[in-house]
């Protein structure tokens, strides 16, 4: 079984330069990494040709593209039976990926996900909690479980995004070949969104399938000035941390294949504009109505307090949308209605569920020798997992205690 890893970049060969570091270090011949390059400037050609590892290829778009193009661009030239795409400030797991090769190989799922930490690079200037990867016992050495995807399906049509999770992935998770031939739409593309992780996520809950979710590390997901997804979080304008969701815009303006709503940043819009997106392009999804006015309060109640911009363009976006949709009272109602008692409810049980959770969790520097990138983040991270996950898979030890021996090694 070959796995092909893709990783789409551009213009940030300072982080490439670690991120593609952590996937080459994986000691497994049947595996492909693909780096496509989105026409960088800098010294991205230059990082990767200083690699001879006959795993490496180096494929370029031709021109500036889209987010979404540069993905099919990378989607073009996997062959593996299985596919993985993470950014180029994140960081896969070498030391970990024979346990997620023997899952795959045993279960043969359509999908699988995992848990994700985050690790903030540490740029002067960017971000708290920078240089380390929290730890969490929910996070770590659990036995996978199969998602519910119609339950998840429902949630989506009715605005709870945050009862979707855990969530089918691309994006820091694995998905067969063979079943993402099956999304290619009139363009011939499989990734016909924006936002390819959550468009891909979001095709799976109208597809269904065998859908996996394993409580266990295998990859880092990294943030970073340059990232694109931490800019999408409804800053101002004005703020520096939103400008690579600024040109993340401009280019997909020039899209051939745009979403049927308007981008600005902010997150909830974009989950909306992903589903009409798919309802748009692919029938399967069209015959499901989402509850347009919990989306419209949901989208609506995003602005941070006082972003005046932010909250125009978002009521005049949705009000072109509800025009083209006939959708008009569902907004006038979101308007002026609060959110549902049981809302409320589900918030405040999740925050107790979350700080249950969270209890025993900790953080651990990633620095190492005189360093602290996504590299040595994932070296360490695979130096407190150790190989105990193989031992939980083969009920050679518990979870319990894989987890104690986990938190004795970071102490040591």
């Amino acid at each position: 079984m070959k796995i092909s890893i893709v990783i789409p970049t551009r213009e940030r060969a300072l982080y490439l330069r670690q991120s593609l570091a952590t996937a080459l270090a994986i000691d497994d011949p049947d595996v492909e990494i693909i780096v496509t390059d989105n026409e960088s400037t800098d010294d991205t050609a230059a990082v990767v040709a200083a690699h001879s590892d006959p795993r490496l290829k180096y494929v370029k778009t031709g021109a500036r593209v889209s987010m979404r193009q540069n993905f099919e661009n990378g989607m073009r030239q996997v062959t593996g039976d299985y596919v993985i795409f993470f950014g180029d400030d994140d960081g896969i797991l070498p030391g970990q990926f024979r346990f997620l090769r023997r899952l795959l190989e045993e279960r043969q799922p359509d999908a699988l996900s995992w848990s994700l930490p985050t690790y903030g690079w540490p740029i002067e200037g960017f971000g708290k909690r920078t240089g380390t990867v929290r730890y969490m016992k929910h996070w770590a050495y659990g036995t996978p479980d199969t998602l519910d995807i119609e339950a998840r399906r429902r949630a989506i049509l009715a605005a709870r995004h945050h009862r979707t999770l855990p969530q089918p992935a691309l994006y820091h998770g694995c998905i067969s070949r063979r079943y993402l031939e099956a999304f290619r739409g009139p363009s011939g593309d499989i990734i016909n969104g924006a936002i390819p992780d959550i468009h891909i996520t979001y095709r799976i809950y109208f597809r269904g399938g065998t859908v996996l979710h394993v409580p266990h590390m295998f990859s880092i997901n990294g943030f970073s000035p340059a990232s694109t997804g931490n800019a999408q979080h409804a800053y101002n304008t004005t703020d520096k941390r939103a400008e690579p969701a600024l040109r993340f815009k401009a280019e997909n303006q020039a899209d051939p294949l745009p979403d049927v709503i308007e981008n600005v940043p902010c997150i909830p819009l974009i989950f909306l504009q992903t589903l009409e997106t798919v309802r748009h392009h692919f029938p399967e999804a069209a015959v499901h109505v989402p509850d347009y006015e919990a989306w419209y309060r949901y989208v609506l109640n995003a602005p941070r307090r006082g972003d005046t911009k932010l909250a125009t363009d978002l009521d005049r976006i949705l009000t072109d949308h509800a025009t083209r949709t006939g959708t008009l009272p569902a907004l006038e109602t979101a308007r002026t209605r609060p959110a549902p008692p049981d809302w409320r409810w589900y918030e405040f049980t999740s925050r107790l569920k979350r700080m249950a959770e969270n209890a025993g969790e900790f953080r651990a520097s990633a620095a190492m020798d005189g360093e602290n990138t996504i590299l040595t983040a994932a070296r360490t991270c695979d130096r407190l997992l150790g190989d105990d996950f193989g031992a939980v898979l083969d009920g050679r030890t518990s979870r319990a205690r894989a987890w104690a021996a986990l938190k004795a090694r970071a102490r040591g």
